[in-house]
C-alpha cells in the first residue's frame, strides 16, 4: 500500500468535506499528574507505559513531523490497528497529531480523522496534561471521544503519580 494512501497529508481537520459542525465538536479532556513534565512526556511516547494505559496498544512512531504514528491492539476479539500522522510535536510541551480507527466504521478517508492535541503544562503541584479531539459527527460521539479519553489519562494517572 502506497504510504500517501495509508496516512494522508491533509488531516480531516483541513478537509473541506468535513462538516464545520464536526469540526467545532471537539472532545475535551485533562488530567493533573503528581509528576514532572519530562515523566509526563515519556508517558506520551514511550510504548511499553502506553501498553499499561492504553489497553496494550503497541505504539509506533520515530517522533517526527510528518512521521506516521500508530497503536495496534486487540480489544473484544477484533484486531484493531488505528493510525494517524505526527502534525506537530515539541517535545515536553505538546504534540498534535491526526487520528483514525476502524473502530469507529467509518471509511479510512481524510474526512473521518481526527485531529488530537495534547499539552503539557508543569505547574506547583506536577503536571497537567489537556488534550482535544475534533471531527466529531454528533454529541453522542464527542461524548464517547471524552469517556475514552478520559479512561486512558486516568490510567496514564495511576501509573505516573509518584508515590
Amino acid at each position: 500500500m502506497d504510504s500517501d494512501a495509508a496516512y494522508p497529508r491533509n488531516s480531516a481537520r483541513s478537509d473541506s468535506r468535513v462538516p464545520t459542525k464536526a469540526r467545532k465538536l471537539i472532545a475535551k479532556s485533562s488530567i493533573q499528574i503528581n509528576n514532572t513534565v519530562d515523566e509526563a512526556w515519556k508517558a506520551l511516547v514511550d510504548p511499553e507505559i502506553v501498553a499499561k494505559y492504553m489497553l496494550g496498544s503497541q505504539q509506533v512512531s520515530d517522533w517526527q513531523k510528518g512521521s506516521s504514528i500508530i497503536w495496534r491492539k486487540d480489544f473484544n476479539g477484533r484486531r484493531f490497528e488505528d493510525k494517524g500522522e505526527i502534525l506537530e510535536i515539541t517535545s515536553q510541551e505538546s504534540l498534535k497529531y491526526t487520528h483514525y480507527s476502524p473502530a469507529s466504521d467509518k471509511p479510512d478517508a481524510p474526512e473521518n480523522y481526527q485531529a488530537v492535541s495534547v499539552t503539557l503544562q508543569e505547574n506547583a503541584k506536577g503536571t497537567t496534561i489537556e488534550l482535544s479531539s475534533d471531527n466529531n459527527a454528533s454529541e453522542k460521539e464527542k461524548e464517547m471521544t471524552e469517556k475514552v479519553w478520559a479512561y486512558y489519562l486516568q490510567g496514564l494517572k495511576i501509573i505516573m503519580d509518584k508515590q
